[in-house]
């Protein structure tokens, strides 16, 4: 099974071998940025700096404290030996203070740690999760040799269709929050349409992407049935002249621009009622469909 997802992983324009290779090398980066290194007793360039001036202002205080010694003047004694105390009180308040930003960065730092350990394991029930509800899925299709989303029902309104998107495919196909503004706008009146196509993502076209037997077959025939036309959405080149129409913020709270790089689409016309365009991408590290953009076709050079 691992052997068939590497054969149909993809990621950033990649494919195959080159876009797993790619995955792993970016886990590993992630990984060394974020683990923390003892340095034992070796210094930092600054810190070095600093143990240098304070050595020499050790040797100049003795120095001062040899010639204030041999002067008859107690009041310069005096005066030396005030401001003397006062810088020492002024570094020790420094001391003091680097020492409290240090446990403050090592506090922070074992709050991230804790944060991205929970991340971790709410990834690994999560995947545990979605593993047992395929297996469950699939075993009911072998049982009754239909679909498990059969019996899935349909709303009517796209009002309905974020939240029915989170109950009825959950772990499948998520909506990203610009699908959601998508939605709001939408104008295809074959609402219903919409619907089986999203199910028809969430099921065959991922069984197909998870190498699945007989997955390939059903999308196709999933594709015949509801008359959608499955292709690239635009080149990655032609993508940049439209700004960020084709790229999302994924995964979310990141900064990673993830390429709407497919589409489902029906009707030639520029009435967005009577002409369907669903974009998204498949998100390897998940195994789900992303859906960025719904209903009406994206804007193109040529539109």
């Amino acid at each position: 099974m691992m052997l068939e997802r590497v054969v149909f992983w993809r990621r950033n324009g990649e494919a195959g071998e080159a876009a797993f290779a790619s995955f792993l090398s970016e886990k590993i980066a992630e990984h060394a940025a974020v683990k923390p290194l003892d340095w034992g007793q070796c210094l930092f360039f600054a810190d070095a700096r600093a143990r240098r001036a304070e050595i020499a202002r050790e040797q100049i205080n003795l120095v001062i404290q040899q010639q204030a010694q041999t002067d008859e003047s107690s009041t310069l004694r005096t005066q030396i030996e005030s401001l003397q105390q006062a810088h020492k009180e002024e570094v020790e308040a420094l001391k003091a203070k680097l020492t409290e930003a240090q446990k403050d960065v090592e506090e922070f730092d074992d709050l991230s740690s804790q944060y991205k350990t929970e991340v971790e394991r709410v990834a690994r029930e999560n995947r545990s999760l979605q593993s047992q509800n395929d297996a469950l899925r699939l075993a009911i299709e072998k049982k009754t040799g239909k679909s498990a989303d059969a019996t899935v029902v349909i709303p009517t309104t796209y009002d309905d269709m974020p939240d029915w998107v989170d109950h009825q495919l959950a772990g499948r196909l998520v909506f990203h929050p610009r699908a959601v503004q998508g939605v709001k706008k939408a104008n295809y009146e074959d609402i219903e349409l919409v619907y089986h196509s999203l199910l028809l993502l969430a099921g065959e076209y991922r069984n197909m992407r998870l190498g699945h037997d007989g997955a390939q077959k059903a999308w196709d025939a999933g594709l015949t049935r509801l008359g959608l036309r499955f292709d690239k959405s635009i080149s990655k080149e032609r993508a940049g002249e439209q700004g960020e129409t084709y790229f999302v913020r994924y995964p979310l709270g990141s900064t990673q621009r993830q390429f709407l790089e497919l589409h489902l689409r029906k009707g030639t016309t520029k009435d967005d009622r009577y002409c369907l365009g669903i974009y998204y991408f498949f998100d390897e590290d998940t195994s789900q469909v992303v859906v960025g953009w719904l209903t009406n076709h994206l804007d193109t050079r040529a539109t």
